[in-house]
């Protein structure tokens, strides 16, 4: 027996696309439905008239100015035509229509599955940028949108039943926030084998480069790789935008920049790394559902305890360093020690084997909002 529900997301999110918003996304809904739900799906696409631009420029808040007119009575209007108990909103971009939706139908529950909060990674990205830039800190306007977002994130919190979030640290933040039930929902590995011939010395990295943590990433792992990867070494990198990449490619003469691929050619681009680096040192918003493609293949890793949030298994693992200079280290030894590299790539095999099944997680946001 299935339950109606109301699953509302944006159409971008909703597309075939292997962006991780988009993976994170098929993942929520075919666990909703195997939770034995059957979601009607309440689709939009974020406002992009010059009204709302203008007044997001005078007012830069992710919150406020972006959601459709329409798409508040068109949520009620499905609720009310399928009798769903539970609405699911995809993206915490969503929570500001959780208190006017519950006085339209104040029988209806609000789960919100997230992808992370907004403030999470604008925290993040004024922090490293002002690094970065050399910077000695925000703007006060920047500061101001970053307080604005955090008061509404607030505001929201205490009309959502019940929030999903994708990694633990995630669910804290929420609580801290005020939401009133929280549950962490960790990634799914779907395994997909590669024809795997790694060839000696060759590592990769698949990367959007000018996201900021990346960026941070970047900048404090390749300096500690320059200095241990010798002639033997090269790092494919794989991502764009193209500029970015050129730039990481003629400081570090060890990098052959690639580029975005489409999935055929990175599967047959990943088959030949020894392993593929996950220099993360910041807790950003959501997962990486890059580490999930990496185990799903069956390549090596190195990445770090940020690297594996929102991940778990009953065995095996990655290979784990605190410091850049420790996944540098990690990186080389993968690249060029035959054996380490065999076992680390048992222990991915086996790390992917005992990760949360579709089932498990179901089970899981069942009884969550069972007990809601």
């Amino acid at each position: 027996m299935t339950e109606p529900a109301v699953f509302v997301s944006s159409a971008n999110s909703l597309q075939n696309s292997p962006g991780g918003k988009q993976i994170c996304t098929r993942e929520y809904l075919e666990t909703v439905e195997a939770a034995g739900f059957a979601p009607t799906i309440v689709d939009f696409t974020f406002r992009r008239d010059w009204s709302a631009r203008i007044r997001r420029k005078l007012r830069p808040n992710p919150y406020r100015n972006a959601l459709p007119d329409d798409l508040l009575p068109r949520i009620a209007n499905a609720v009310g035509s399928t009798g769903a108990k539970w609405v699911f909103f995809n993206l915490t971009e969503l929570t500001p229509l959780a208190e006017p939706l519950k006085q339209l139908q104040p029988g209806a529950g609000i789960a919100v599955l997230s992808h992370g909060a907004e403030s999470v990674d604008d925290f993040h990205s004024l922090r490293i940028k002002a690094a970065v830039t050399l910077k000695r800190s925000a703007t006060i306007r920047e500061r101001l949108k970053l307080a604005d977002q955090l008061m509404d994130e607030a505001a929201a919190r205490p009309f959502i039943d019940h929030m999903f979030v994708l990694a633990p640290f995630e669910a804290e933040y929420e609580r801290w926030l005020g939401a009133p039930g929280v549950t962490w929902v960790p990634r799914q590995i779907v395994r997909k084998p590669l024809d795997w011939k790694p060839v000696q010395g060759r590592i990769g990295f698949v990367a959007t480069l000018d996201h900021w943590p990346t960026i941070e990433a970047l900048e404090r792992w390749l300096p500690e790789l320059a200095t241990r990867v010798g002639d033997l070494v090269r790092l494919r990198l794989v991502g764009g935008p193209e500029a970015e990449g050129r730039i990481f490619a003629s400081r570090f003469p060890f990098i052959d920049f690639i580029g975005n691929l489409d999935e055929k050619a990175l599967r047959a681009e990943a088959s030949t790394w020894t392993c593929y680096p996950q220099p993360l040192f910041c807790w950003g918003r959501g997962c990486s559902t890059k580490l999930a493609t990496a185990l799903a293949w069956g390549v090596p890793v190195a990445t770090t305890p940020q690297g594996i949030r929102g991940y778990s298994w009953k065995a095996g693992g990655v290979t784990l360093g605190e410091t850049p200079a420790d996944v540098a280290e990690s990186s080389v030894r993968l690249a060029l020690d035959d054996e380490f590299r065999r076992a680390a790539k048992q222990a991915v095999d086996e790390a992917a084997a005992t990760a949360p099944t579709l089932d498990e997680v179901a089970r899981l946001i069942r009884s969550s909002l069972d007990s809601a």
